[in-house]
């Protein structure tokens, strides 16, 4: 009788132990979702595989593009209609005022490169008549007015807003 009751006692105790470790492998793994979400740096935010950071302060399109660099990043890439849409619904319901991306073609007219070294791929996502800048206009920026979010090409030298990015 007494060997039963330490036997009953001991299995009561290793169902518990189950128990709580079930529950601890549970909650690891939704802190680990949690860290993987917010593994970006501070100030910027995720979206989809990539953190984002939009600058408070306006700077000539080099001037961006060295602070990405510096922080470890680039000047944003759009390389799909979702981040697109991120981007510009960020940009319009924050600044509302043209933001640099990183996309411009100083190297050579018309040929438009991402900050990330890759060429633009069909006809990107541009404003209206946009490209229209030739030689005077070699750098591209979110337009939230005029162009309601779409890219519009304007002189290197003007300061706006800009994106930073990097990889989560």
């Amino acid at each position: 009788m007494l060997l039963w009751h330490w036997i009953n006692r001991l299995s009561h105790i290793l169902a518990e132990q189950r128990n709580t470790t079930d529950s601890l492998r549970e909650r690891v793994a939704q802190l680990e979702g949690r860290i993987r979400d917010t593994d970006c740096p501070v100030g910027y935010q995720r979206f989809q595989r990539t953190c984002y950071r939009f600058s408070t302060n306006q700077k000539p399109y080099n001037e961006s593009q060295a602070t990405c660099h510096g922080e470890g990043g680039r000047l944003a890439t759009v390389k799909n209609n979702e981040t697109q849409n991120f981007l510009a619904n960020h940009v319009k319901a924050t600044t509302r005022a043209h933001t640099w991306i990183g996309l411009s073609d100083q190297e050579a007219e018309g040929l438009w490169v991402w900050d990330d070294g890759t060429l633009l791929v069909g006809d990107g996502i541009w404003g209206t008549g946009e490209p229209n800048g030739r030689t005077r206009e070699n750098c591209a920026h979110i337009s939230p007015g005029f162009h309601n979010g779409h890219w519009n090409d304007v002189a290197c030298s003007m300061s706006n807003y800009y994106i930073c990015e990097v990889l989560a």
